[in-house]
């Protein structure tokens, strides 16, 4: 007869079933946590007075004004670094009747840079729009400077009446200058800036009216609402994505873009439940000279200092300081779907891209005329009858051909230099509709409340075309307004 377990023994055993079960539980529980937090990023909830979406000249620019206005701000950035396509600004930014103008006396005025804007334009801007531009260009310049940000010197770009776009006198690109300056800006106020924290949705009340905020996924996966009273999208535009700005206008499939590739319209899915209409959006402004294989974006200043563009025969065919739009144009119907920009030495030297390029080994580089001809498998003769015929208009001071008014120097020296150039996607030129205080502006013609916009998201600012130096000048005129006006608001409140 099998001896009974006594009561003891059973009860040990009954424990340690249980424990298994406790502790399999436990497991389960556990992986399950696991899987949830991989599946499905853990909620939190941040709050501030002003969140700005994005962190270019606009958004840093906003976010710097409404901390100096007392608001508490959030700045979040879906990319590694700040800056956007300002970091990749070569041309400049414009600036009329400025101190610096006034030093060189140059004899501009801000009915002269409204004339040139609203004819860059084809007279299609926004009226309210380009003359806040234009008023505020002075102050902008004078700001950026008492930031740091040396704008010293002038260049005159296509479609300019007058020298008005300003940059550095160094070496250093104005993109870089100015995203450098605002960054160290940020940082110095202690403004909360969080990279690669993206943007999913906007937040809006029970009546779904006003803004109040916007879901956002963090580095780590984390979906975070962020309450805001004020939010101003400064995402930039859309030419970064070829899938999106052949979707507005597809007359531009297989076009190179010069556009970071941050650049892919965020504006667009966070607005689309809104009462608003974006306008202009086909308006995307092609730039004439784009180093075609690698999407490099030439700056105006190496034709606004001296260069010039030749066909793959060699010869010259138009005015280089066309306004984009009408030199893109000329370019696109060349039948050799191929041209160069060529100067000299002295470009070089007052050009500071230029050793960028050339560091890019994007550049023909020649001790002579013949050698350079050779590299672009052009007629020697026709080349150096195409510069004969340049340096004559600079000594009678009148292009016969082109009509080009500013010749700046003969084309000589020991070496020359060539970039294969072609029209490439630059600017976007259509966007949100705001009014002069950067709201965003609804289908019933009344602001959206709480929802401001400034940069390449906006639409209306420059009409069917842009003027070069222009970009720059209006980010940061309405990101300031924007966040001055955020800010205002809610301290009045």
């Amino acid at each position: 007869m099998e001896k009974s377990e006594g009561p003891r023994n059973i009860t040990l055993k009954v424990r340690a079933i249980r424990m298994k079960k406790i502790v399999l539980i436990i497991s389960i529980l556990i992986v399950l946590s696991i899987v949830a937090f991989i599946v499905y990023p853990t909620f939190e909830e941040s709050k501030t007075d002003v969140l700005i979406i994005g962190a270019g000249a606009a958004g840093m620019s906003a976010a710097i004004e409404a901390s100096d206005n007392g608001a508490n701000v959030i700045l979040i950035e879906k990319m590694p670094t700040v800056g956007g396509n300002t970091a990749k600004a070569l041309d400049g930014i414009n600036g009329s009747y400025t101190s610096v103008q006034e030093l060189k006396n140059v004899p501009d005025s801000e009915g002269a840079y409204l004339e040139d804007a609203l004819s860059a334009g084809h007279d299609k801007n926004d009226m309210d729009l380009i003359a806040t531009l234009v008023e505020n260009s002075s102050g902008n310049i004078d700001w950026l400077t008492s930031l740091g940000v040396d704008l010293s010197d002038l260049v005159l770009l296509g479609g300019h009446t007058y020298p008005r776009t300003h940059r550095p006198s160094g070496d250093e690109r104005v993109g870089t200058a100015i995203t450098d300056a605002l960054e160290n800006q940020i940082l110095s106020r202690g403004i909360d800036l969080r990279k690669e924290t993206k943007a999913i949705s906007l937040i809006l009340d029970k009546e779904g009216k006003t803004v109040i905020g916007a879901t956002v996924e963090n580095p780590e996966g984390k979906i975070i609402d962020i309450k805001a009273k004020s939010v101003i999208i400064a995402t930039g535009g859309f030419g970064g994505s070829q899938q999106v700005f052949v979707e507005y206008n597809e007359s531009l499939i297989g076009y190179e873009t010069t556009n970071q590739p941050g650049a892919t319209g965020d504006f667009i899915h966070l607005t689309q439940a809104l009462n608003v209409e974006y306008i202009d959006m086909s308006f995307i402004q092609i730039h004439p000279t784009v180093e075609p294989d690698y999407g490099v974006h030439i700056s105006e200043a190496v034709r606004g200092n001296g260069g010039i563009l030749i066909d793959e025969s060699g010869h010259r065919f138009v005015n280089e300081l066309e306004l984009k739009d009408s030199l893109s144009e000329t370019l696109v119907v060349l039948q050799s779907k191929t041209a160069y920009l060529l100067f000299d030495d002295k470009v070089r030297q007052s050009t500071k891209e230029v050793e960028s390029y050339i560091d890019d080994r994007i550049v023909y580089t020649a001790s002579s005329i013949e050698s350079l001809s050779g590299q672009l498998k052009i007629d020697p003769i026709i080349l150096n009858q195409t510069i004969e015929n340049y340096n004559t208009a600079y000594e009678n001071g009148y292009d016969a051909e082109f009509g080009r008014t500013n010749l700046d120097h003969p084309l000589s020296g020991d070496n020359f230099y060539a970039i294969k150039v072609w029209p490439g996607v630059y600017y976007c030129i259509g966007g949100l509709p705001i009014n002069e205080y950067a709201q965003v502006i609804g289908n019933d013609d009344a602001p959206i409340e709480g929802l401001y916009a400034a940069g390449e998201a906006t639409g209306g600012i420059h009409g069917e075309d842009r003027l070069g130096g222009n970009s720059l000048a209006g980010a940061v005129a309405f990101g300031r307004i924007a966040g001055k006006h955020a800010a205002e608001k809610i301290t009045k409140n």
